[in-house]
Order: C-alpha cells, then sequence, then structure tokens
C-alpha cells in the first residue's frame, strides 16, 4: 500500500524473506527474454527482468525477518523512497 509519495520517487527492492538487498539481471529462462518478455514466465512474470536475494542461501533461509518465515527465497518486498523528504512507503 503506498501511504505517502511524492513526483521524485525510486523504487526500492529487497527481498521479501530476509530483508538484504536484491541483485537484478536480464530474463534469459522464457523463450521472450528481451522482446517482448513471455508473459508465462515463471522467471520474470513477463518483466523481463529476474530479481535475487543478494545474501547467500543459507542465510536467507535461516534468518527471515519476523512474519516473513513462510515467504519463498528471492521473493521481491518492493517499496517507494521518495528523495525529496526521504519518506518511505510499502
Amino acid at each position: 500500500m503506498i501511504v505517502r509519495c511524492c513526483a521524485e520517487a525510486d523504487i526500492e527492492y529487497e527481498c521479501g524473506r530476509c530483508g538484504s538487498s536484491m541483485d537484478s539481471a536480464p530474463c534469459g529462462f522464457c523463450d521472450g527474454c528481451g522482446i517482448p518478455p513471455d508473459s508465462n514466465c515463471d522467471a520474470c512474470y513477463g518483466t523481463g527482468t529476474v530479481f535475487s536475494c543478494m545474501s547467500t542461501k543459507e542465510w536467507c533461509e535461516t534468518m527471515p525477518a519476523p512474519g516473513r518465515e513462510n515467504e519463498p527465497r528471492h521473493s521481491i518486498d518492493a517499496f517507494f523512497v521518495c528523495r525529496r523528504h526521504g519518506v518511505t512507503s510499502s
């Protein structure tokens, strides 16, 4: 849910399980990796980009954020960072 944001906002991503930073790469799994991405791809879901947790598998699986024990590794948690006022919301 977006609580408040401004016109100058960035979207930040973190691992939905452990809260670590996410890395992104072009999808190499779907037939349409590139132009256009395959909307049925289980890796990128049609976005053309695959996100992955930057922490080790051991860390992510043994150190979930509170309440996130059932979230799979590499799940995405996105939030907005308002550059002008430093306001965050998710």
